[in-house]
């Protein structure tokens, strides 16, 4: 169980710390893919209708970068507070699945778009502002915060941040092709729709300390990501994927287990997780079971977590391992040869930082501050497309501003 006072995980012989890293894919909204000319704008139910011979890559076609994707991405950057590289490459990463047709996937491993940068939260982002919540309660957003946020100045505090996650670089990559499993019996069929459609994959530090902060860290690079236009960013349509690289240790500085763990502990990898409360509960689970492993003196269990990668059954509340976790000298990194290395102008990343939508915070800030609106009024408005928008404009009508 989790303590109340702090994040820690209590074992049968002391605290446990559970450290999480995220590695988030989101869909850039471009209208053309990654590498080709096809469009992917309007997504349609027929397979293999909109893949081109770049996408089920035939023999001798040649890549050509997508500019939009590069224009999205420093977006995403931006907002992000990382750094635009001054040299970008694309790699190959070879791993053989059927729905990667060329053999590798093109994506960033040593020189990737962007690196540094953090994302902060408020115990406003804590809030899940009448969605369901990830552990499956639903929280009114008038209970929950009109009465913190009476005034202006309490808004105001409660968009403070309280926590942060580093993130450790940002980088292009192009998608893979969808397995269908269950369309003919005994079968997996294959649609390239999805192959080549371009991605920004977000890597985070290992800062995260639970699985409640975790949640929080990508509802709130969702709003952001929705917010610029850089992605629909919807885990349930799948144009946002979630990789959870879970570890854990003894608690610093408290009673805690005594046992052999290795700086921040052997991580394992969480997949297929398409929802928030699944990967809350994966995160919770698979935490739990590597205390018992840990902690146990059975030899059936074993004392040593390995490195591998795991799914996750909601049903048993469990998580199971899917195959042994690859290294880089496994995928067998090599340049992309097609493709040459590139620089992004001053003057590109500048044009592309002034036309870029104004960030969630910075407008709740704003219109607590320019309108006197409770954090409830804005959340209201900023959830509705255009609302904001509607209400400036209705009051630049008005003879004074609107206070309620």
């Amino acid at each position: 169980m989790v303590t109340q006072a702090s994040h820690f995980l209590k074992g049968r012989n002391g605290l446990w710390e559970v450290v999480v890293g995220l590695e988030i894919h989101a869909q850039l909204n471009t209208l053309h893919k990654l590498f080709s000319p096809t469009s992917y704008a309007y997504a349609t139910e027929l397979p293999n209708r909109q893949v081109s011979v770049i996408d089920a890559a035939f023999p001798g076609v040649q890549p050509r970068l997508n500019p939009q994707c590069l224009h999205k991405a420093v977006q995403v950057i931006a907002a992000l507070g990382g750094t635009v590289q001054p040299l970008c490459r694309f790699d190959r990463k070879h791993y053989f699945y059927p729905d990667l047709p060329q053999g590798y996937q093109i994506t960033q491993r040593w020189n990737p778009i962007g690196k540094g940068g953090t994302l902060t939260w408020s115990t406003w982002d804590t809030l899940t502002h009448g969605q369901e919540s990830p552990a499956g309660e639903a929280e009114r957003p008038d209970n929950s915060v009109q009465g913190k946020s009476s005034t202006v100045q309490a808004s105001l505090d409660l968009l403070n941040p309280i926590g942060k996650v580093r993130i450790e670089q940002v980088q292009l990559e192009q998608d893979t092709a969808k397995s269908l499993h269950d369309v003919v019996d005994g079968a997996t069929l294959l649609d390239l729709n999805r192959a080549g459609v371009p991605l920004v994959e977000i890597i985070t530090s290992p800062d995260i300390r639970s699985p409640r902060e975790a949640v929080t860290v990508i509802r709130k690079l969702q709003e952001i990501l929705q917010s610029i236009g850089a992605s629909d960013a919807r885990m349930e349509e799948g144009s946002m994927r979630c990789d959870v690289n879970v570890s854990v240790r003894p608690a610093p500085d408290v009673p805690s287990p005594r046992v052999n763990v290795v700086g921040l502990g052997t991580r394992v990898e969480l997949k297929n997780l398409n929802s928030l409360r699944l990967i809350h509960n994966a995160i919770q689970a698979e935490a739990e079971r590597q205390i018992r492993c840990l902690e146990s003196t059975s030899t059936d269990e074993g004392l040593k977590i390995k490195q591998e990668t795991r799914g996750f059954d909601p049903t048993t509340a469990t998580t199971f391992r899917l195959r042994s976790k690859e290294q880089a000298p496994d995928y067998r990194y090599m340049p992309e040869t097609d493709i040459p290395s590139f620089q992004l102008s001053h003057d590109f990343v500048r044009t592309v930082r002034a036309r870029m939508a104004e960030l969630p915070d910075a407008r709740r800030r704003r219109l607590c501050q320019t309108y006197g609106l409770k954090l409830i009024e804005c959340h209201q408005l900023m959830v509705e497309p255009g609302a904001v928008e509607y209400f400036e404009a209705t009051i630049r009508l008005t003879t004074s501003p609107a206070t309620n």
